[in-house]
């Protein structure tokens, strides 16, 4: 019930039967669930920010209305950890979001240049893009308690 890009790390949500994955569908359509991720981007950023830039619908040219919030976390040289948190679902929309405002994700090799992410790998490490789904938080819906799921961030975030 829950979809993230082949590259990404973490999170995945998957219901037991249909009546539980058609209350999360419903959900996720309305906005009810909190989507928390990890990523390190190029450059320096702001502390908090908000980026509402429309996006193309996938394989279309019809823009769609896209909001990513971001808190800093923490810097290291010339790149940034933030906590990513998507309002709206759209095709690679943290990945697409972060390259419109000049902050291509580390190791993301369809919007971000690999000299931009020189010196963060070490020498040992296989590049990869540096997006996590960090948690999901939602009101269950069959029981309609409270949940969180979060996972544990790897080495390196």
């Amino acid at each position: 019930v829950h979809r993230i890009d082949a590259d990404t790390e973490g999170l995945v949500v998957f219901a037991l039967d249909s009546r539980a994955a058609a209350g999360m569908i419903r959900l996720f359509k309305e906005h009810k669930v909190k989507k928390t991720y990890l990523a390190w981007c190029v450059g320096s950023i702001e502390p908090k920010g908000s980026i509402k830039t429309p996006l193309k619908k996938h394989k279309t040219d019809q823009l769609e209305s896209a909001r990513t919030d971001y808190v800093r976390i923490k810097s290291k040289g010339n790149f940034t950890l933030v906590r990513v948190m998507p309002y709206t679902g759209r095709f690679h929309q943290i990945r697409r979001h972060f390259d419109s405002v000049g902050h291509a994700l580390v190791g993301d090799p369809k919007y971000g240049s690999p000299g931009a992410w020189e010196g963060f790998f070490k020498p040992s490490q296989q590049p990869g893009l540096m997006l996590l789904a960090e948690s999901v938080e939602f009101a269950h819906p069959m029981t309609r308690r409270q949940q969180t799921i979060k996972v544990k961030a790897p080495e390196g975030y």
